[in-house]
């Protein structure tokens, strides 16, 4: 798949910006601070509706000044504003268009012009694999953000996937305040067994996707990182899950099981007031020979490690959709010493539509031929002539 034509509207720094993009690679020009992350941004928001930046959508609204009291100018009421992204994606199904508008706390959804109620709807009608510099994080930070690294990527690709997502966390929500009820005397104990089989269920589907990709990872992303370090060091990802176990079980196996652990934390649960069994306690586990890379590896090869990951999402999300998804790359260049760089750009295919974010010139990118180069100041987004491409700090 490919985007052709984007259209950003009063989104973060951006005022008006109407791109063309070419197939392969396009770099996104530019001083720091000057509007290339938002447009990502701004891609991603087409994506899977949400910001990857911000905890709030309207956060990426842009800001104007008020106008002085009593005059007759634009006041900047936070209900008044309004972004707008518009997106053509070129698919083997044809031509598809995207928008999502922002207003105050308020999202609209289009797809081909029609609105759409379901943010799970959305999923899976662009495919795009992020790298940003926060990606470190997913090594050394909390589980919760190498399950939402899994959750993002099974989305886009079975979108029957993120509605068992949100019904597990409205059963989770359900029973923790069905504990601290019981807990407190004000319910009964059995009350808890419908909301442990809706949880099992739940808990048994999102176990076997989650297990089925992590297997189908790790080749994947053992050979890419091979590629990207240049060494021969055995990768293995291993997906850490209460429910696993050492045979593959059925899907009513599994939720039999599930329920099964949940009766035997229950007394446990109701002193906490939490559910402290499911997948909401998975990891995402990453060794090199044999060893937790969280412990031993430098920031380096944990970037290495990130980037081949990142790829890998990239060959298995067209194994499993038949289309290449794009490839949207933060600050690349800045991430990778000089070698791991040049085999990383070296593992970039024509046929993968990639933006590439970058303070460098073109000319600086050794082994990066881009069909589109575009210059970003001050939220202005100019197509450029390789050759005409001057990043001039601000003065």
């Amino acid at each position: 798949m490919r985007l052709d034509h984007l259209l950003i509207r009063e989104f973060r720094n951006i005022e008006r910006a109407e791109v063309e993009l070419g197939p392969g690679v396009n770099l996104l020009c530019g001083a720091n601070a000057q509007g290339k992350t938002n447009l990502l941004e701004a891609v991603h928001l087409l994506v899977t509706g949400r910001s990857f930046r911000a905890r709030r959508e309207r956060e990426c609204i842009r800001w104007r000044p008020s106008a002085p009291p009593g005059s007759e100018g634009r006041t900047d009421d936070e209900e008044d504003r309004a972004a707008l992204v518009r997106g053509r994606i070129v698919r083997a199904s044809g031509q598809h268009t995207v928008q999502v508008a922002l207003q105050g706390q308020h999202r609209r959804i289009e797809i081909d012009g029609a609105p759409i109620t379901k943010l799970a709807s959305l999923w899976g009608r662009i495919n795009a694999v992020l790298f940003t510099p926060d990606d470190l994080q997913l090594i050394k930070g909390p589980p919760a953000m190498r399950r939402l690294l899994l959750d993002t990527e099974i989305s886009q690709m079975r979108p029957a996937y993120l509605l068992w997502l949100q019904r597990f966390q409205t059963a989770l929500r359900e029973r923790a305040a069905l504990l601290r009820a019981v807990a407190a005397g004000q319910r009964p104990r059995h009350e808890l067994d419908a909301w442990d089989a809706t949880l099992a269920e739940a808990s048994a589907e999102i176990h076997g996707h989650r297990r089925d990709i992590v297997g189908r990872l790790g080749p994947l992303v053992q050979a890419t990182h091979h590629a990207i370090s240049g060494r021969s060091e055995t990768l293995q990802l291993v997906h850490h899950s209460q429910l696993e176990t050492a045979g593959d079980l059925t899907r009513e196996e599994s939720i039999d099981r599930h329920r099964r652990l949940l009766l035997e934390a229950r007394e446990a649960d109701i002193e906490r007031g939490q559910t402290t069994v499911g997948p909401h306690r998975d990891d995402l586990w990453i060794f090199i020979d044999g060893a937790d890379i969280r412990a031993f590896a430098s920031q380096g090869q944990q970037r290495a490690v990130i980037l081949a990951l990142r790829m890998a999402e990239v060959t298995l999300m067209e194994e499993e959709t038949g289309e290449t998804p794009l490839l949207l790359l933060d600050d690349i260049v800045s991430e990778l010493d000089p070698e791991r760089r040049r085999r990383f750009f070296g593992l970039l295919r024509p046929e993968v539509q990639t933006l590439v974010t970058t303070v460098e010139t073109p000319a600086a990118l050794e082994g990066v031929t881009p069909s589109r180069v575009f210059a970003v100041r001050r939220g202005l987004v100019a197509p450029m002539e390789i050759h005409e491409v001057a990043l001039a700090a601000e003065p």
